[in-house]
């Protein structure tokens, strides 16, 4: 019998610059999403809890893009029609002009407009806005200090490879951001037969 074999490297696709991106209105935030707390003018990023604060680490922001290695993380959650922010098990919440962990309110709202982001603990008039002479960020009146962005984590592009095999002839099924590609005998086609140039 005929038989024939294929080798094939598939190289992780290249994230562009970045893992977080700027949320520009409300529309694009979502239960589960993974987002960071920034000041794009200061280049700072919220990076842990500090008693009644958020320190800062520096982060390089451009076109709408963070990049930072050390940021602390929140998984948005909702409670009812309230936002949660979730760092492993710890709640972020607000007392009056304070952040605190696992206590005072932990429900929030966010207005996000044109990329700036009210984010207030439910009942609260006091917004979470950066503090560029004491750099961090904490509930301030409103308007007294630096805006607040959020970002959202980058989701990693998937490539999942299946080998077939079969005496004639050796494919390889590719599912790559999603789409379904085919490697047969060293040439890459779609499912409709037509041949992909990479």
């Amino acid at each position: 019998g005929k038989s024939a074999t294929c080798n094939v490297t598939v190289n992780a696709p290249v994230a562009p610059e970045g893992n977080y991106v700027l949320v520009e209105s409300n529309s694009q935030l979502a239960v589960g999403d993974v987002i960071v707390f920034a000041n794009s003018s200061a280049g700072k990023v919220a990076s842990a809890f500090n008693s009644t604060y958020l320190e800062v680490t520096n982060a390089t922001i451009s076109q709408k893009v963070l990049d930072c290695t050390t940021p602390m993380e929140f998984t948005l959650g909702k409670n009812g029609n309230y936002w949660t922010f979730t760092n492993g098990s710890d709640l972020l919440g607000g007392n009056e002009k304070t952040l605190v962990l696992n206590a005072g309110t932990t429900q929030w709202t966010i207005d996000i407009t044109s990329g700036v982001a009210m984010v207030k603990p439910k009942d609260s008039t006091y917004p979470l806005q950066y503090n560029s002479n004491s750099p961090r960020f904490k509930l301030y009146n409103e308007g007294s200090q630096g805006d607040c962005e959020i970002y959202k984590k980058k989701n990693a592009p998937t490539v999942d490879v299946e080998n077939i095999q079969s005496p004639a002839i050796s494919i390889q099924k590719i599912l790559r951001n999603g789409q379904v590609l085919i490697i047969r005998n060293g040439e890459t086609y779609d499912l409709n037969g037509r041949r992909v140039n990479e």
